[in-house]
């Protein structure tokens, strides 16, 4: 069972270093989002393209971000339900894995709401 726990372990740091790329992506893209807002009228069709290019961008960001936190979420919950005796180590390790996936899910699903 300790093997299981390990190959999915690593699985869950895997996708979490993909989600931490994805978020450095997306904090970079984010100032130009939010300045895009406060352009006067007239600059509306010079700045559109890129606008428009960094929109689709951040969209296809979001939506991969949304599936991976989808796979991290299942992959927390499966080491969760790994079956072992509940005062045992491995209970506690499998505890302290799920939580510290909750709280990273927490911290970072922020960036999904529009």
């Amino acid at each position: 069972m300790l093997s299981t726990l390990l190959m999915i372990l690593k699985r869950l740091i895997r996708i979490e270093s993909g989600m931490e790329m994805i978020l450095g992506e997306l904090d970079a893209l984010m100032p130009s989002m939010s300045l895009c807002a406060y352009l006067p009228c007239w600059s509306l069709s010079a700045d559109e393209d890129r606008r428009s290019a960094t929109n689709l961008e951040v969209t296809a960001l979001r939506k991969q971000l949304s599936t991976v936190f989808t796979d991290y979420d299942t992959l927390a919950k499966r080491i969760r339900g790994l079956p072992c005796s509940s005062d045992s180590s491995q209970h506690r390790v499998q505890q302290a894995v799920w939580m510290r996936a909750v709280n990273f899910m927490q911290l970072h699903m922020d960036v999904l709401q529009v």
